[in-house]
């Protein structure tokens, strides 16, 4: 006989360690990818392991939020992307009324600090447009990593039917080097910045 029994935990309980589960994964990765001195927080601009966790969960409410808040939006064609409380709404909606209602429904959110809305009525992009437009987004984030004085993993790459959205709290600098980065890839249209500015940290003398 197994000397083993099964527990049971109180669902509260479940949700938490969950969640916790979930902003270590967050984090875990982020030092795999951009390297776990990144995640401190301690220089201007960064996002900490819980920054990413929230946006995570501001990105996924949003999406049922809009979806909810009509059904035309349902079937809608839309890009949700949060970087530091920062939402853009990016896609193609049948109506102009459409476009308020997405807006209005992420604004319910706590959390939420601006919403960039870059809704378009026109007819749903094509998979081949689609396709382009992943396969644009590598070719950037790949000059990013190595266009001098970029940091690339505080910068969020997102396009959409040619269009390029940049976002992150960067220095101007690595503002400008991003987009740099960004216009030298051919296929472009063009580019939206959705920077938040910050100082660059001055490094002590010996």
């Amino acid at each position: 006989m197994s000397r083993f029994r099964s527990i049971r935990m109180d669902p509260r309980r479940l949700r938490r360690l969950r969640r916790l589960i979930a902003a270590l994964v967050v984090a875990a990765t982020a030092c795999g990818i951009g390297g776990c001195s990144m995640l401190t927080g301690s220089e201007p601009g960064v996002r900490t392991p819980g920054e990413a966790f929230d946006d995570q969960i501001i990105e996924h409410l949003a999406k049922k939020q809009i979806h909810d808040a009509d059904p035309a939006l349902a079937d809608a064609n839309l890009v949700v992307v949060s970087h530091n409380g920062v939402v853009l709404i990016a896609g193609e909606v049948s109506r102009e009324d459409l476009r308020a209602k997405a807006q209005s429904a992420v604004e319910t959110l706590s959390r939420v600090r601006r919403i960039h809305n870059e809704l378009e009525v026109t007819e749903n992009a094509g998979l081949v447009d689609l396709s382009r437009d992943s396969w644009l987004t590598s070719r950037i984030k790949t000059k990013m990593m190595w266009h001098p004085g970029v940091d690339a993993g505080r910068i969020n790459v997102t396009t959409h039917r040619r269009i390029v959205y940049l976002m992150g709290r960067v220095p101007r600098d690595q503002a400008d080097g991003a987009v740099d980065a960004a216009q030298s890839v051919r296929g472009v249209e063009k580019i939206v910045k959705i920077f938040e500015y910050v100082e660059t940290p001055v490094t002590s003398q010996p």
